[in-house]
């Protein structure tokens, strides 16, 4: 290996051509902390459900973050736990709050954390290996940032509400709205809370499905299955698509005022 080489070799593993990337070490010690989260989370499993509760409650589901979603489309309502902290003071006495960790977050979020939300007599966590499925199905509200959890709770004829401007926000019953809004309608159980007529869900969920494009956009560890050649060029054709989609509306929006 010649010196060229050894320099190549030394900015490979510090990364030091793309500030944009972690350095090895850096990402050698998220890894040792994210292990270190995981097991704090453990320390409390045997406090958390793998059913869900008897009598009313809401289900609010966490991201996984840093995460666009979150942190760009809705930044202002991106701290979970004060989220956790508003619904758990507003609720009434007769709700309970059912908190689900995002499978793709197990590791982020440790001892502490867990330890500040349990701190609230009326918050249950959800066991991180349960059916998401079987809590939307009883909960009286759905609570997230922008979580598709939402989406298929609105599918399923119940009340949800996303904090963000999120693409399916027509079917939610409250959305691009504040953590306060939410504190607000809790109060009082959420009883001004409306369903969105089924007609209207469906016809919505016809409109998205026709603008969507094949392929899966997830992490390698939860679905290897992201980095086939199939779902690549698949997710490489929606994108390319997507592009041309936005080049022609910015090309008839600058011939409009050039004509203007």
């Amino acid at each position: 290996m010649g010196f060229i080489d050894a320099i190549k070799l030394w900015r490979h593993f510090r990364w030091s051509n793309d500030e944009t990337k972690y350095s090895t070490c850096r990402l050698i010690l998220n890894k040792i902390c994210s292990i270190f989260n995981y097991m704090g989370m453990r320390v409390y499993e045997n406090r958390m459900i793998k059913t869900p509760p008897s009598g009313k409650y809401v289900l609010l589901t966490l991201h996984k973050q840093p995460e666009a979603s979150i942190d760009l489309l809705d930044y202002w309502n991106s701290n979970q736990y004060l989220l956790i902290r508003c619904l758990s003071l507003s609720l009434p006495l007769d709700f309970k709050l059912v908190v689900k960790e995002h499978s793709n977050a197990l590791g982020d979020r440790g001892y502490g954390f867990f330890k500040s939300v349990l701190k609230y007599d009326n918050v249950i966590l959800a066991h991180y290996s349960s059916s998401i499925r079987d809590f939307l199905m009883s909960a009286d509200v759905v609570v997230s940032v922008s979580g598709t959890a939402c989406l298929e709770s609105a599918l399923l004829g119940k009340r949800a509400i996303c904090t963000s401007d999120i693409f399916f926000k027509d079917m939610l019953s409250l959305s691009n709205c504040s953590i306060k809004d939410i504190a607000f309608l809790a109060k009082d159980g959420f009883r001004n809370l409306l369903r969105k007529n089924e007609n209207f869900i469906e016809a919505e969920y016809v409109r998205i499905f026709m603008k969507s494009h094949e392929g899966k956009v997830s992490d390698i560890i939860t679905d290897p299955t992201v980095m086939s050649d199939v779902n690549l060029k698949a997710v490489a054709k929606a994108l390319i698509s997507v592009m041309e989609h936005i080049n022609k509306f910015r090309a008839q929006d600058l011939s409009r005022q050039i004509v203007a």
